[in-house]
Order: C-alpha cells, then sequence, then structure tokens
C-alpha cells in the first residue's frame, strides 16, 4: 500500500506562498506612500521610480509560488491556485486594518 503524504503541510505551504505575497503587496502598496509622508515628510511622488523597481523585484516572488501548485498536482493546479488565491484576497483586505490598529 503507497505511504500517505502529510496533506496539511502541502496545503499550508501552498497558501502562506500567495497569502504572504498579498500581505506584502498590500502593504507595501497602501501603507508605504502613507509612511513616507506622515512620517518621514517624504513626498514619494518625487521619487516614484524607487517604488516601480521595488514592484519590479517584488513581481518576480510570484513565479516562485506558481510552480509549487503544478508540482504538487499539475491535473488540478489551476483549482488549487484558485482556491489559495481566494483565501489571499481574505488576507489582502485585512492588510489595512491590522497595521491601522497596530499604529495609531
Amino acid at each position: 500500500m503507497a505511504e500517505d503524504t502529510d496533506v496539511g503541510a502541502d496545503s499550508g505551504a501552498l497558501i502562506i506562498g500567495p497569502s504572504g505575497f498579498a500581505w506584502g503587496n498590500s502593504i507595501f502598496t497602501l501603507q508605504v506612500p502613507l509612511y513616507t509622508k506622515g512620517v518621514l515628510c517624504y513626498d514619494i511622488a518625487e521619487r516614484g521610480y524607487l517604488v516601480l523597481i521595488a514592484k519590479g523585484f517584488e513581481s518576480c516572488t510570484a513565479s516562485g509560488y506558481f510552480v509549487n501548485h503544478i508540482d504538487l498536482s499539475p491535473n488540478y493546479a489551476y483549482t488549487m491556485i484558485s482556491m489559495t488565491n481566494c483565501v489571499a484576497s481574505v488576507v489582502t483586505m485585512l492588510a489595512p486594518i491590522v497595521p491601522g490598529a497596530i499604529i495609531p
């Protein structure tokens, strides 16, 4: 009989990747401009190219977690991507709320 694999660990890895990317993307997009303008008194519009470069490097990480779905189950990769992106969307909705609760 075939040995069972730990599906919980695989599922957790599939959820953490997109959720972490979505969280970081939301924090970077929403909170960094507010922080730089309000706390550092620095207008981000003056040097917007730095944001573009940072977002470009950030987008490179997406390829890393999309491959996990294909590696684990090529036949159901699209279904798994849709489910993990659904969870990541919920995390994205929470991203602006948490820093607002932590930082007065």
